[in-house]
């Protein structure tokens, strides 16, 4: 991890394995003879291919299960990949893909899970082994956690928990309008491709005074400051709707060198790359300075033909 920072007065840096931060429970898979798939014993859990967006899902159970996990245990991917986390929501075997991490006198559990979230990427690389990565204990434990008192970690998971849940709800929402919205455009104008309605049909090229895709600045993510115009980003074109939360932000002069693919107020932005190919957004009036990078196409339409 990277330096140590300074922390604010009464906390203090504890490492996970200290034994009042937190008990470390390694997973180690039973016979497989024990295993079942009609419910008889324990829930098994056997690696991140079992975890769902915050608990995990049973495929396996175990009637003689070697390690234990208990309810709101922090269950941590151990094996290839090394690093998502989920919370177990009852007592479940875990296999050696897994380990499992319960807060302890000086720390909260759920606490200890966000900051494991936070340490994610790092943590994923610390993983060893040629054919596949993993973890083990002596790490796992050595791992420093910044322990502020217990009615501070109340305060912060509070905080964190009510954001996480704002982020869920965006996330269903994004969702439902990536089904809904494109219905919508189907039930008022037809489907394009066969034109029911007879709706004059147009080459975009004759409809535009420009079309044009970005690019990324050379150097990627290391021109990325906090603070500034704006890098819009495939993430960042939703179906019909553009998110802002979340973006690049750029240095003047990189803006300013950036200035063919700047975004005026009423373009229209198409992603042109990867999974989410095809989704398209509309540049408000009050579209803040910004530019779109190689994954983005800003369509600008002539207005007298297309408004």
């Amino acid at each position: 991890m990277s330096e140590r920072k300074k922390l604010p007065k009464g906390w203090r840096w504890r490492k996970l394995g200290n034994e009042v931060v937190a008990e470390i429970i390694m997973g180690q898979s039973p016979p497989s003879s024990t295993y079942n798939s009609n419910g008889d014993g324990l829930p098994f859990y056997q690696g991140k291919t079992d975890f769902g967006v915050e608990s995990p899902s049973a495929r396996v159970w175990c009637n003689a299960p070697k390690k234990i996990a208990q309810p709101e245990d922090i269950l941590l991917s151990v094996r290839a990949p090394v690093g998502p986390t989920n919370i177990a929501d009852e007592e479940c075997c875990i296999g050696r893909g897994l380990a499992a991490i319960r807060g302890m006198k000086q720390a909260l559990t759920e606490y200890i899970l966000f900051y494991m979230k936070h340490i994610e990427p790092w943590l994923s690389g610390q993983g060893e082994g040629s054919t596949f990565k993993a973890i083990g204990k002596d790490k796992i434990e050595a791992i420093e956690i910044p322990l502020p008192p217990l009615a501070v970690q109340e305060r912060i998971v509070e905080v964190l928990q009510q954001a996480d849940a704002i982020r869920c709800k965006r996330a269903e929402a994004r969702r439902l309008a990536d089904q809904i919205l494109p219905a919508l455009f189907l039930d008022m104008f037809g489907d394009p491709a066969i034109n029911p309605k007879e709706w004059p049909v147009k080459e975009i090229g004759n409809c535009t005074t420009l079309v044009t895709s970005g690019y990324t600045p050379r150097g990627g993510a290391q021109n990325y400051i906090d603070e500034g115009p704006l890098l819009i980003r495939s993430q960042n074109v939703r179906m019909l709707s553009l998110d802002l939360s979340g973006c690049a932000h750029l240095p003047e002069d990189i803006f300013n060198a950036m200035a063919r693919v700047r975004i005026l107020p009423n373009d229209v932005l198409l992603n042109i790359t990867g999974a989410s190919i095809g989704r398209t957004a509309f540049a408000n009036e009050d579209i803040p300075p910004s530019v779109v990078n190689q994954h983005v196409c800003i369509i600008r339409l002539q207005k007298d033909i297309l408004a």
